[in-house]
């Protein structure tokens, strides 16, 4: 480390670090916690071991585990973990499953829940370098092996003996090999911890990236947890699966078990923010069917958001067209099921949990389920079968960590799941007045869930169908008609334009997560208030249509037609005029007229002109056309 060149800073460094040889159990005092903060980002001449520097850590660490702490105090403390980075690598490697390894994992919760305080204050979390130390804790086994790989390597290049050794020596090569891949893929604490900070600096992006490249196979690194992989091996049979061990800790049991969990959780909330509900729906359907003897409050929070993304994802699948017996799998099916893997327990939840659909309204029901006691609702089952039971306080505080909030005034109901049943049942109806009724009476518990914004999604996704609907029966159709929602026709108007402008920036795809563009366009006229839906193959679909030059070649065009109408017009007149004047047409027209006994000019038996007169009841045909109406067409033969 860089050494202050002011020996007065390095007493006083050496008289803060003396100051808190006893690590303070709390920062609740402004002084102590001035002190601790000064003494942990000064820079010091002589480097403490890296035992001290843990210590000072995790000295209060149950402080912010409590949910102690400002948000200065907390942002404060992440610098502080980010900064002895190096320090809690290195005891998080060399002393895995150890006091020293125990107490780096109580340190990365300490920074998870202090970050959960500076929730409201992202680019806080972000410039702390929390997230790169997190990453790097959770890959510490991958680098070490990489590590031990190299040094294998340069040593098996300096050895020089018999074929037999180095078949040997392979072979032990070969085995180191394989355990270190199997301990890059260990799912650590720091693996949930790191999800949990990414999910509140909204660095959704670089988490799904680390979980796409770091994927994990089982739980680690508690010296109890490789005891149980070893053990399950033996017997051919999931860790998970077994239940719980006799000869293990159950205390550490359970803590692999929320570990387990909370990743798969946090994984799934990651995946919504990257719009991928897919990936989403997979990690909390894990969270569902994990084997347990009691039901999980992560698994109910997951079967929340389970069943608002495949709500959003029921559109892509459609309805199956056969299942089990040749029948038919329903929108209703496909969403309200269990998966198959599910424990009775969780099932026998669930479907109690489904039948008091309904009662949406009623903000003091039991949210026990019918069949169900309610003091094994009450557990959080990520623990109660390990260590015999939580308390209701530990319950409520798992909660509150999970919907990320400081109260819960409807702590009962997030237990239960009838209320999302209803809006389930509401968005397959269509009932889109009846969701609106459900969202309004349920917004307190919905942003309690931390699923107001899916519920929102639910809400537009109908908006998206009633477009659909639209432009698979109209063309053209009127704005304030693209909407089915109350008012004047001022404000549907714009509600209209908002939605369809939300639909051409998405291109359909935020909605109904597929990749394919919408199959219609959208043109507005603001004059007229109507608005067009181009489908395939119209001028108004192709991307390089340029509306003010097709106007101008509308113009064009009608200005040839007209004038090719009026030469046509000047034709016939010159025509009609040729032919009245000529001879023959002056012969026809006396013989006509004579065969009538009309007079012409002179008298019948007078010598004068032969032309008729002009105008009144007796007067002759002025023109071709006149003639062809006033004497019989045989004439002309």
């Amino acid at each position: 480390m860089h050494q202050p060149q002011n020996p007065a800073a390095i007493a006083a460094a050496d008289a803060a670090a003396a100051a808190i040889s006893v690590p303070p159990s709390t920062l609740a005092d402004p002084s102590i916690a001035n002190t601790y903060f000064t003494t942990l980002l000064t820079t010091h001449p002589t480097p403490p071991p890296p035992a001290v520097i843990l210590s000072w850590l995790a000295g209060p660490a149950d402080y912010f585990l409590g949910g102690g702490g400002s948000t200065d105090v907390c942002a404060a403390y992440l610098r502080c973990v980010s900064t002895y980075a190096d320090c809690l690598v290195e005891v998080a490697v060399a002393e895995s499953g150890d006091v020293g390894g125990n107490t780096v994992i109580s340190v990365a919760r300490a920074a998870g829940r202090a970050a959960t305080k500076c929730r409201d204050h992202r680019g806080v979390i972000a410039s702390s370098g929390i997230i790169a130390t997190l990453s790097r804790l959770a890959t510490c086994w991958e680098t070490a092996a990489k590590q031990k790989e190299l040094m294998e390597d340069a040593r098996k290049k300096q050895q020089q003996s018999g074929e037999e050794e180095k078949q040997q020596q392979q072979s032990v090569a070969d085995s180191d090999d394989k355990s270190s891949k199997m301990k890059t893929r260990a799912l650590t604490p720091y693996h949930a911890e790191l999800m949990r900070c990414c999910i509140l600096a909204g660095h959704y992006r670089y988490a799904s990236s680390f979980a796409e490249s770091h994927p994990v196979n089982f739980v680690g690194p508690m010296r109890s947890m490789h005891a149980a992989m070893a053990s399950a091996s033996r017997s051919s049979s999931s860790f998970l699966a077994r239940g719980v061990n006799p000869g293990l800790d159950p205390v550490e049991v359970a803590d692999a078990v929320e570990t387990y969990l909370t990743y798969f959780y946090y994984l799934g909330m990651v995946y919504i923010g990257c719009e991928d509900l897919e990936l989403a729906a997979h990690c909390f359907r894990v969270c569902v069917v994990a084997p347990s003897q009691v039901v999980s409050a992560i698994s109910i929070a997951a079967r929340k958001k389970l069943l608002l993304c495949q709500c959003l994802l029921v559109e892509e699948y459609g309805l199956a067209t056969s299942g089990e017996g040749g029948k038919g799998k329903s929108k209703k099916d496909m969403i309200m099921e269990l998966p198959a893997a599910s424990s009775p327990c969780v099932g026998r939840y669930m479907s109690g949990s489904s039948v008091k659909g309904g009662t949406f309204g009623a903000k003091t029901a039991s949210s026990a389920p019918e069949g169900t006691s309610a003091a094994a609702t009450s557990q959080s089952g990520t623990t109660a079968a390990a260590s015999g039971g939580t308390t209701s306080s530990t319950t409520t505080a798992k909660a509150r960590q999970l919907s990320g909030r400081r109260d819960r005034s409807m702590e009962q109901n997030f237990y239960h799941l009838g209320r999302y049943h209803d809006i389930v049942i509401a968005y397959l109806k269509d009932n889109a007045e009846h969701l609106d009724v459900i969202l309004q009476d349920t917004a307190d518990l919905l942003a309690y869930d931390g699923n107001l914004g899916l519920a929102k999604r639910i809400r537009d996704s109908m908006s998206w169908k009633d477009v659909a609907k639209t432009v698979s029966i109209y063309k053209v159709v009127a704005l304030e008609k693209v909407v089915s929602k109350d008012g004047d026709c001022t404000e549907k108007r714009k509600k209209a334009e908002s939605l369809l402008l939300e639909i051409l920036q998405y291109g359909g795809r935020k909605k109904s997560n597929t990749d394919a563009s919408l199959p219609f366009g959208v043109k507005i006229d603001q004059e007229s208030g109507m608005v067009y839906f181009p489908r395939e193959g119209d001028e108004l679909w192709d991307d390089d249509y340029d509306e003010e030059e097709d106007d101008d070649d509308q113009l064009q065009d009608m200005a040839t037609r007209v004038k090719t109408c009026m030469s046509l017009a000047q034709r016939v007149r010159e025509l009609d005029t040729v032919l009245s004047e000529s001879n023959r047409y002056q012969r026809l027209v006396i013989s006509d007229r004579t065969s009538r006994g009309l007079d012409t000019v002179g008298g019948k038996t007078g010598g004068g002109s032969s032309m008729p007169t002009e105008g009144g009841p007796g007067s002759g045909p002025m023109g071709v056309a006149d003639l062809g109406r006033s004497s019989p067409m045989d004439a002309f033969d």
